[in-house]
C-alpha cells in the first residue's frame, strides 16, 4: 500500500498592525499542519505573495484597510481568483472574535480558526 504524504498549508498574514501579525503567528506555530510563509502589511504584498509562491490561504485583519488602496472586498476577491487561493478574515471586534470564510460568518475561539485553516 503506497502512502500518501499530506503537505501542510502555507499561510499568509496580513494585517498592518505588527502585534496582530506576530500574535497570530505564535497562536499558529504549533499547528504542524501550517506553515506561515511570510506576514506582510497590505493587500497589494499579500498579492504578490500569491502569484509568485505557493500559498494556499490568506489570513486578512478585518480591520487592514488603513494602509490599502483596495477595499476589503477587491481584495479578497482579487486573491480568491488566484487558483487554490483561500481566504479567511479575522475580526477581533469587542474582544470577540469572528471568522469570515466566504461569506460564512463563524463566531471563533483560537481552536475554530485552526479548525478553519486546516479544514
Amino acid at each position: 500500500m503506497q502512502r500518501v504524504v499530506m503537505s501542510s498549508k502555507r499561510v499568509v498574514i496580513v494585517s498592518s498592525h505588527s502585534l496582530f501579525r506576530e500574535g497570530l503567528k505564535r497562536a499558529l506555530a504549533d499547528v504542524t499542519d501550517l506553515d506561515i510563509v511570510d506576514q506582510v502589511d497590505s493587500f497589494q504584498q499579500a498579492e504578490a505573495l500569491a502569484r509568485t509562491q505557493e500559498v494556499d490561504v490568506v489570513i486578512i485583519d478585518q480591520a487592514e484597510n488603513e494602509n490599502d488602496q483596495l477595499s476589503h472586498n477587491e481584495a479578497a476577491a482579487r486573491l480568491l481568483s488566484l487558483p487554490g487561493i483561500q481566504v479567511i478574515t479575522v475580526s477581533l471586534d469587542t474582544g470577540d472574535m469572528w471568522i469570515y470564510r466566504q461569506e460564512r460568518v463563524i463566531e471563533a475561539s483560537p481552536a475554530d480558526l485552526v479548525a478553519a485553516l486546516v479544514d
